[in-house]
Parts: C-alpha cells; sequence; structure tokens
C-alpha cells in the first residue's frame, strides 16, 4: 500500500513555484516587512510601508506563519500598522489601508 502524505499545502523544492514563492518573501522582507517562512504569495501581490501616491511616514506589516496572500492583495500602511495572523486566508483582490492600525486574525 502507498502511504498518503497528510499536508497537501506542502510545495516540493523541485517545483517552481517553491522558488517564486521564496524569492517573493526574500523581496518583501528586503522592503522591511516582516513575515514567516511558510507564508504563501500569489501573483500581483503589493506590499507597502508607506503611501504609493504621497510621501508619509513608514509603517509597519507583520504577517506570520502560514497565511495565503491571494492574487490581487494590495496592503499600503500609509503609516500605520497592518498585522495578520497566523493561518490567515486573504481573499483575491482584498485590499487593505493601514492608516488607523489593522488586525486581521489572532
Amino acid at each position: 500500500m502507498k502511504s498518503k502524505n497528510k499536508n497537501t499545502n506542502q510545495v516540493s523544492i523541485f517545483n517552481p513555484k517553491y522558488w517564486i514563492n521564496s524569492f517573493r518573501i526574500i523581496q518583501n522582507r528586503w522592503r522591511g516587512i516582516t513575515l514567516d517562512g511558510s507564508v504563501r504569495i500569489d501573483e500581483n501581490v503589493r506590499i507597502s510601508l508607506t503611501s504609493p501616491f504621497y510621501k508619509s511616514k513608514k509603517g509597519s506589516v507583520t504577517i506570520n506563519k502560514g497565511s495565503l496572500l491571494s492574487n490581487g492583495f494590495i496592503c499600503d500602511c500609509y503609516g500605520g500598522n497592518v498585522s495578520i495572523g497566523e493561518d490567515t486566508f486573504i481573499g483575491p483582490n482584498v485590499v487593505i489601508y493601514g492608516h488607523g492600525n489593522v488586525t486581521i486574525g489572532n
């Protein structure tokens, strides 16, 4: 009998999607965003610590383990704080502005 892998969310290191997601995590960490290595980031996700339109103070973004950021997700801090809890799903085309500090999940 073949044993089945119970965790179907794991992506093999031989899959190109694994390396693309790893690159997105490194790229966002380089920008100053705090996120766990188990976060999955789809295409066309934009996370910004400041406003893309005018100068503002730098905010902060924290994304905890197991979260999934779907295609088209936009997060602009506008100088506030955005915190996404563990195992949180952010659906397609969701927009979050962190003016007054936003917490989603635990």
